[in-house]
């Protein structure tokens, strides 16, 4: 035999261990070969070879070792895997818990991770291994982070820290005091890119980003680093490029199962579709973040969703939605220590006061907001505070409105934002427009155009055209009483008037579409979904066509669902091909899922490659349900014994309140047994055993059957 210490490592911002692997000698060489893989960063061959090494005996520590692997790819279901194993395999140990504590923390399951990372700092206590203790903290501070408990966040970060000078761990201390650097983000006391685009330091901002994209070791680092510059891309002026950007991180951060990254990914998404005027496409990619977000326990991020999504909703004239995201946002920040949200919610609440006309409460919110970017150095935050008061001032009292006017100006200035006098004057026109001020509105939109093409560039283009375009939308809303095409003429707005009541027709065609799916008429949603899809595609409206192909391909899959599946089968196949081509993963797995069993059910031979597929599309999307079924699926199928196991414990660890898992680690451990491998029976029969519900007396049989044989 032969003992190989693998030492610890550093794994993107958190730590682990490995720990000792025992193996034959006859190992020796892919032991070396791991070893040297890891080293290298060729992550996926070390995490074969790791896998290799555990299946030859390794145990809890190679499993740990092949979970690192997958982990610095990227791969979090592949590293779930191997850490569960490792786990099963050793209970007690720190190592084991803390790799998959750090999993169920970025995986979506933050408080079950930090119940698992507490009893990884406690066993490490427990057996005096100071420096393990110190990783579980380090853990545990980033945990709590995404919590937005900055108290316990810290306590854990100075633990760990001086935990780790008293064993001479420098790394350790590096994680520490880079833990303790992040939670001074939540209070706005950084100097990140988000702080640099506060304060209106672009060109900073962009160096940083770049300089963390050039450090990045790991597909995660890049792609964290990725949302850095969409951020400074959007900042600029460049849509396009943030939102091609931000596009690719939500399909790597979803099929990697970086839940986080997922939603952070679609909160930027949605900023940049709403600062390019498509507020609906943003508020349907904000509710989707925000869903991502709370699903994992990811309070801060949850917390951003809302917010924006309340701000999206209020600016549309959705005052009721947007005050569910307000409680839904202060509800959350009462339990947190993030002031960055709390001036946002504060925000939120003074536009929903202005869009209310009810000045004093929007005063009140929105200085208050102002006031504390301002005290943070974040003038370009504060002039976006004080932009919005202005425009409630002048909806209210366009008579006292300018010194609020001025403030606004002096902050953009001290951020050093030439384009200031154009947002302020596109708010005051935004202000009048929802007083039904027409002519005073239609006259502010044409200087905030005006202004905006003096200073030229990206963002200067993208102001003015919004402008014009808020002026098309209020001549069509407010312009029923006066001659709207001589108006629209004048104001050289002929072509975007007309465009746009050809938009608001479409819109409204869809509203009756979603009210029809609300209602559960499926096929009577389909027909308008499609109806507004066609008229949004002549409209040059890719994003909301899409939307409305998207909406009317989850109306025919919830019309399918409905029906047996001899009835269903021959349309699944192709639903399947259109929900390939919506641009939404959950739905493409739903629909492939569906069609798969089905033809399980009709008996139709030669799946077994589909159903492999469908357990790998399903996982990626993160859907426990359709991939428990797919795995148990694959299971019950005939092949190769450990191959199906490894299946059915795939299946109970994707969705373990559901009946898919145990069924099939039922029947893979009745042919264990009947196979004369009652190791596995046992194993697989005691893990079902706990959710047994009817099979509860035939698991108990094959249990002590294997057990006696």
């Amino acid at each position: 035999m032969i003992v190989l210490f693998m030492g610890a490592a550093v794994a993107a911002d958190a730590t682990v261990e490995v720990g000792e692997i025992v193996v034959a000698e006859s190992a020796a060489e892919t032991v070396t070969q791991a070893q040297a893989a890891l080293a290298a960063g060729k992550f996926v061959e070390a995490a074969g070879l790791f896998g290799a090494l555990a299946e030859a005996g390794g145990g809890a520590p190679a499993r740990i070792a092949e979970a690192v692997s997958w982990y610095e790819v990227g791969d979090l279901n592949g590293a779930r895997r191997a850490a569960d194993e490792a786990v099963r395999l050793a209970p007690k140990e720190p190592a084991a818990l803390n790799i998959q504590g750090l999993l169920q923390v970025d995986g979506g399951s933050v408080v079950k991770g930090i119940e698992t990372l507490k009893a990884s700092k406690a066993a490490a206590r427990a057996a005096g291994r100071k420096a393990s203790e110190a990783r579980a903290g380090v853990n545990l501070s980033l945990a709590y982070l995404d919590q937005g408990d900055a108290t316990a966040a810290a306590a854990e970060a100075t633990s760990a820290i001086a935990l780790a000078e008293s064993v001479g761990e420098a790394d350790l201390v590096a994680a520490g005091r880079a833990a303790s650097t992040a939670i001074a983000a939540l209070s706005g006391a950084d100097a990140n890119v988000g702080s640099l685009l506060g304060k209106g330091q672009s060109k900073a901002a962009r160096s940083a980003a770049e300089a963390r994209l050039a450090a990045a070791k790991t597909p995660r680092q890049e792609l964290v680093a990725g949302l850095d510059l969409a951020a400074v891309e959007r900042a600029e002026g460049n849509l396009d490029g943030a939102m091609s950007r931000l596009a690719g991180a939500v399909t790597k951060a979803r099929e990697r199962g970086l839940v986080r990254e997922h939603a952070a990914a679609l909160v930027d998404l949605g900023l940049v579709q709403s600062l390019g005027g498509r507020p609906g496409v943003a508020a349907d990619t904000l509710r989707a973040a925000a869903k991502v977000a709370s699903s994992g326990g990811y309070r801060v991020v949850e917390v951003d969703a809302r917010c924006e999504l309340g701000l999206v909703l209020a600016h549309e004239g959705d005052l009721a939605g947007a005050e569910v995201e307000q409680r839904a946002a202060g509800a959350l920040l009462a339990a947190m220590q993030y002031s960055q949200g709390a001036a946002r919610q504060a925000e939120l609440g003074g536009v929903l006061a202005a869009q209310r006309g009810d000045l004093a409460t929007a005063k009140s919110a929105l200085g208050k907001a102002a006031g504390y970017y301002a005290g943070k150095g974040r003038n370009l935050d504060a002039a976006r505070a004080q932009t919005a008061l202005v425009g409630a001032w002048e909806q209210v009292e366009p008579a006292s409105v300018g010194a609020a006017v001025k403030q606004a100006e002096a902050y953009f200035a001290a951020a050093g934002d030439a384009l200031g006098p154009a947002h302020v004057e596109l708010a005051r026109a935004l202000g009048n427009a929802r007083a039904k001020r027409l002519s005073e509105a239609l006259a502010g939109f044409a200087k905030a155009a005006e202004l905006a093409e003096k200073v030229g560039g990206g963002r200067a283009s993208a102001l003015a055209r919004v402008s014009r375009e808020d002026a098309a939308a209020t001549l069509v809303m407010l312009g029923h009483d006066v001659d709207m095409a001589k108006l629209a003429s004048e104001a050289g707005l002929g072509d975007l008037v007309r465009r746009q009541t050809e938009l608001q027709g479409a819109s409204d065609t869809y509203d009756l579409g979603l009210a029809a799916y609300t209602a559960t008429r499926f096929a009577d949603a389909e027909a308008r979904f499609t109806e507004a899809r066609s008229t949004f595609d002549r409209l040059g409206e890719k994003e909301y066509a899409m939307r409305a192909r998207r909406s009317a391909a989850w109306a025919a899959y919830n019309g399918l669902v409905t029906k047996p599946p001899a009835a269903a089968l021959p349309s699944w196949q192709a639903l399947v091909e259109e929900t390939g081509r919506v641009e939404d993963a959950e739905l493409y797995a739903r629909a492939y899922g569906a069609a798969v069993m089905a033809s399980v059910a009709q008996k139709v031979p030669g799946l077994e490659a589909r159903l492999k597929e469908c357990t790998n599309i399903a996982e990626k999307a993160g859907l426990g349900d359709v991939g428990a079924r797919c795995h148990g699926a694959v299971a019950e199928a005939p092949g190769e014994l450990k191959d199906r196991a490894r299946h059915a414990k795939d299946a109970f660890r994707l969705d373990p309140e559901g009946i898919a898992g145990v069924y099939a680690l039922y029947a893979v451990a009745v042919d264990a047994y009947n196979a004369g491998d009652n190791a596995l029976a046992v194993e697989l029969a005691t893990l079902a055993r706990p959710r047994a519900g009817k099979l509860a007396t035939p698991l108990d049989e094959v249990i002590a059957a294997a057990k006696a044989g």
